[in-house]
């Protein structure tokens, strides 16, 4: 199975006053075209053979706090996949010029009763929810990949648009498999009144997983007489080769704590431990047993 990662350790960085998690992981981009910008020609995922089931992708879910409207809670997720509605001043596979390209969810499989949501970027809560198995209204399954700000959607506007920042989460372990497809909705055909110049695209499937159960979940410091006192909260996947370590540099790496004991996998570790600089980097790295 091909994990969607370029790296193989979790990194997050400490900074006096300023206190970020991140994941190192590319984003993948979802380029969204069509077979031809001839009337009628159908949309089409351009990069479809990197990106189905068959190619071996599967798009991580990273454990993580996130906060809302609602409360500050930790969730499967991720906004490293970046739906892109290809230009036609750039890319000879982009939509004809007029076409306003959005993508619709069609159906979502995965552990029985969990949700699959998405949300747009700086939104507080879920902009659409997707219960595994449901059946979903079309005005509540669509979401915008045209950029209408740069003149998307007129008869002589270019379709391109990518939005970075939004964000697919689910509520539960394990793997989904969800289907897309594309949908012009545009009034542009030459000859057709309220018709879009391209037929919806065949769908396809993309499997996302929270296999990659291992995550930092929060970074904070404080100062005492000692020094910088550091607290890492973090996931770890039950995995017992695993350390923590620090790093001034991004270049030499010092253990902090590991290999750990047997753990359950939703167990959320916290590490506490006094340091004498200023900014650290760190990463959980699992080391395989010889």
């Amino acid at each position: 199975m091909k994990i969607n990662l370029k790296s193989s350790c979790l990194l997050g960085a400490l900074l006096l006053g300023l206190n970020a998690a991140t994941v190192l992981a590319q984003p993948t981009f979802i380029e969204c075209g069509a077979e031809g910008t001839n009337t009628g020609a159908k949309l089409m995922f351009v990069n479809a053979t990197n990106i189905n089931p068959a190619s071996g992708f599967v798009q991580p879910l990273y454990y993580q706090r996130i906060a809302s409207r609602y409360g500050t809670n930790t969730f499967y997720t991720s906004t490293n996949l970046v739906f892109t509605a290809v230009s036609s001043k750039t890319n000879a596979a982009s939509a004809a010029v007029g076409a306003y390209v959005v993508c619709e969810v069609m159906s979502v499989s995965g552990p029985a009763g969990a949700t699959l949501s998405f949300w747009e970027q700086g939104n507080g809560r879920p902009t659409y929810t997707f219960p595994v198995g449901g059946t979903y209204a079309t005005e509540k399954s669509r979401f915008i990949l045209s950029n209408i700000e740069n003149g998307a959607g007129r008869p002589d506007g270019d379709p391109f648009g990518a939005i970075r920042g939004r964000r697919i989460v689910v509520d539960k372990a394990g793997e989904y498999d969800v289907t897309y497809r594309l949908i012009d909705t545009s009034k542009n055909h030459p000859t057709l009144v309220n018709t879009p110049i391209h037929a919806p695209s065949d769908p396809i499937t993309i499997k996302f997983t929270t296999g990659l159960d291992l995550s930092f979940t929060r970074i904070t410091s404080s100062t005492n007489a000692l020094g910088t006192v550091s607290t890492l909260v973090f996931k770890n996947g039950a995995i017992t080769n695993l350390f923590v370590e620090a790093s001034t540099n991004l270049v030499n790496w010092d253990p902090v704590i590991g290999p750990f004991a047997t753990l359950p996998v939703s167990q959320l570790t916290t590490n506490v431990f006094t340091n004498n600089v200023d900014t650290l980097f760190y990463r959980l790295r699992g080391v395989t047993p010889l």
